[in-house]
């Protein structure tokens, strides 16, 4: 069966690449785990605090700089072919450097009104528009990787910035930066960055130079420009809670729920990789008109989303306990919930696909928007009353509320459902019962670990059944149905 497994592999490019990314990711992953206590050690408090500052501006004003061209990239590929697509890239790439030019001249005359904002230094400024550019470059540059089911390369890449950005930030802090040590590692992260984008630059202008065409421009904007609030809301949703819990309880709650966050995003990397293929083979699958093919699919992808989460949901104390310590079990029940929530939001990636394919991508703006002022309303109503693990149930709340609105414009669009939703409402009482179970005996590892094993037996025999050939992975286990 090995064999089988491994000759089929080799022949199915969206499963390859899958499975690279997952690897890959997990790699990178365990490699943001271990690097977290040396860089704790290294740094001051105040300098860490100032580093990860940095990064939150960066996680919003990257948005504004390359106004989330990358995403217009796939549908690009569908409306003018792949032979128009290197032209498109290129031409796309014009707005994040002009509007990064401008961010550079105009921040630099007014910084006095900017630092009010962001108590932020001339020097960290300039290397904040400068990070912001590479960042937008680097995706779009990653999205037609990932077009081409290009695992291997989009890897190499991850593995140069990850790598190389530990590696000169160290030696930065050690030498240059003694008395700077935040300076240090935010040149340590901007100067690989910004290697990987000149190299970005030459490969896509040495295909095709980059030209004014208000075709490509007026097209890509149509798709992206309403992403922007959707990346602000998603920043919103996966962040906001966290100030707010810090404003109304305290720091050592907001770091418990912090924590929980962390088992969250674990099997985040899973569903991020899954997402990577399962998204350009979509649009395959769409531009033929395949919805059986789709919701079959799609199907099966929920259901491995709530087996991982379950999984997940029901060893998270130990989670909690290996990978944190005795000061961190007060976390314990918040991990279910969010997990709950993280189920809700990975499986959001398989309606906006819709939307994505058929350029409504201000439905996604509009439905992230909404879900993150239910969030911060039900945030402000309950954590001051509950404390922070009412923020856990309100995240899962808001994700869910997220989760329907999209099923329901990806159904209008396409005038059908994308996945079954028998099937859906059965994953979703399973995923409540096993969360009730995991809070229930979080102190009963026997219990738990009897329905653990109970769920993987549930896995094999219906893997035996062929899902993995509804899948598109034949290798004989069993007949297809």
């Amino acid at each position: 069966m090995f064999q089988k497994v491994t000759k089929e592999l080799k022949k199915n490019k969206v499963l390859k690449a899958g499975i690279g990314y997952t690897i890959g990711n997990y790699f990178l992953k365990g490699l943001g785990f271990i690097t977290v206590p040396i860089f704790s050690r290294l740094m001051a408090v105040s300098d860490y605090g100032i580093y990860n500052t940095f990064l939150s501006y960066e996680g919003m004003l990257y948005l504004f700089i390359g106004l989330a061209l990358h995403s217009s990239i796939k549908n690009a590929k569908y409306k003018y072919g792949d032979e128009r697509l290197d032209s498109f890239t290129s031409s796309i790439t014009i707005f994040p450097l002009i509007i990064s030019c401008i961010a550079l001249i105009m921040g630099n005359l007014f910084l006095p009104v900017i630092n009010k904002f962001l108590s932020i230094g001339r020097v960290e400024y300039n290397l904040l528009i400068i990070l912001c550019l590479c960042s937008s470059l680097l995706y779009v540059y990653q999205s037609r990787l990932v077009l081409e089911y290009n695992s291997k390369s989009y890897m190499k890449m991850s593995y140069f910035n990850a790598l190389s950005s530990v590696a000169m930030s160290i030696i930065l802090m050690l030498t240059l930066f003694k008395d700077q040590k935040y300076l240090g590692r935010i040149c340590g992260s901007v100067i690989p960055m910004s290697i990987l984008a000149v190299w970005i630059l030459y490969s896509l202008y040495s295909k095709a130079r980059p030209k004014r065409n208000k075709e490509y421009w007026k097209f890509a904007l149509k798709i992206s420009l309403p992403i922007i609030p959707h990346g602000v809301g998603q920043i919103i949703l996966s962040s906001f809670d966290r100030v707010m819990i810090t404003n109304y309880i305290g720091s050592t709650a907001a770091g418990l729920y912090s924590f929980a966050y962390t088992i969250y995003s674990i099997i985040l990397v899973a569903g991020d990789s899954i997402s990577t293929v399962y998204e350009p083979w979509a649009y395959e699958q769409f531009a033929e008109k395949r919805y059986d093919i789709v919701r079959k699919r799609s199907t099966i992808y929920i259901v491995l989303l709530a087996v991982v989460c379950s999984g997940t949901m029901l060893i998270a104390p130990e989670l909690v306990r290996i990978l944190g310590s005795q000061k961190y079990v007060d976390a314990i029940p918040a991990v279910t919930p969010i997990l709950g929530a993280g189920f809700f939001a990975m499986a959001y990636n398989i309606p906006s696909t819709v939307e994505y394919y058929y350029g409504k991508t201000s439905f996604i703006a509009v439905g992230t928007v909404l879900a993150a002022v239910l969030n911060v309303t039900t945030n402000a109503i309950f954590i001051p009353q509950y404390g922070y693990l009412a923020a856990a149930y309100t995240t899962l709340g808001s994700y869910m509320v997220y989760f329907i609105f999209h099923c329901i414009i990806a159904h209008r669009i396409i005038g059908q459902n994308i996945f079954s939703i028998k099937v859906l409402l059965t994953t979703v009482a399973g995923v409540s019962v096993i969360g009730v179970i995991s809070l229930y005996y979080q102190n009963n590892y026997v219990v738990r670990y009897s329905f653990a094993a109970a769920v993987v037996v549930v896995v094999l025999v219906w893997l035996k059944k062929g899902a993995l050939a509804d899948f598109g992975f034949n290798v004989g286990i069993g007949k297809r149905s």
